[in-house]
């Protein structure tokens, strides 16, 4: 009557191991979809601050609000390469020194805007530019961000710990079943590399689509505008 419960001991805790590993997994899988899902919305976020400042630098009559316009249509095409880019062929400083530098220029022609013209028109253009500069910031913040190290460890641990769990189990019933391990490792094996495609920017084919950046070159008409020369 004694000798079964050592083993009913032994098959519980297995499962214990197995629901543990189970519950690691569903962690890594949450955090890792929110770290796409900040890069899928510091896109639209950053797509809408873009689409609203050129409507309203186009509703502005000077020179510097269609030059700040112009400059917008070229932002766009940027930030759209930027998110796009994979880690090989794309030089990210150089997208970035590009940001920068258009950045640069539409706030020199706010600046003037603002001086020629303090009105509520002109400061609701600057509000725009503002908010544009900080979801460009918090998208780049959002790619440049790495998965720790430690949820890769994490991931082989558990997957390690579960395949020795599966094992002692099948073990104690006397009947292995060589179809079912493959499967399970198979499973195991797909659950893992989605993680870390999606917590991944750059890698694997998990990616944040440009679609929101497509939509707003359409609205600008499709074509990039040429900005008139300033005057002096």
């Amino acid at each position: 009557m004694r000798g079964p419960k050592p083993a009913r001991k032994r098959r519980h805790r297995g499962r214990w191991h197995a629901g543990l590993a189970g519950i690691c997994i569903g962690a890594d899988a949450s955090f890792a979809n929110t770290r796409f899902n900040e890069r899928r919305d510091g896109g639209l976020a950053e797509a809408n601050a873009i689409g609203t400042g050129w409507l309203r630098a186009k509703a502005i009559d000077s020179p510097q609000a269609l030059q700040i316009a112009a400059s917008l249509e070229q932002y766009t095409k940027i930030r759209a390469d930027f998110v796009r880019g994979d880690r090989d062929g794309i030089s990210f400083d150089e997208l970035n020194q590009q940001t920068a530098a258009l950045q640069t220029q539409m706030w020199e022609n706010l600046t003037s805007i603002v001086r020629a013209q303090p009105n509520a028109i002109s400061n609701s253009l600057m509000a725009s530019l503002n908010d544009l500069f900080d979801a460009s910031t918090a998208e780049r913040f959002a790619f440049d961000a790495r998965p720790p190290p430690q949820l890769f460890w994490l991931l082989i641990a558990m997957t390690l710990l579960s395949v020795i769990c599966l094992g002692y189990q099948f073990g104690l019933r006397g009947k292995p079943s060589r179809l079912l391990v493959a499967l399970l490792m198979l499973m195991w094996t797909s659950v893992i590399v989605d993680i870390l495609d999606l917590a991944s920017a750059r890698f694997g084919k998990l990616r944040t689509a440009t679609t929101v950046y497509e939509w707003s070159l359409q609205g600008f008409g499709g074509t990039v505008a040429t900005p008139p020369p300033t005057q002096p």
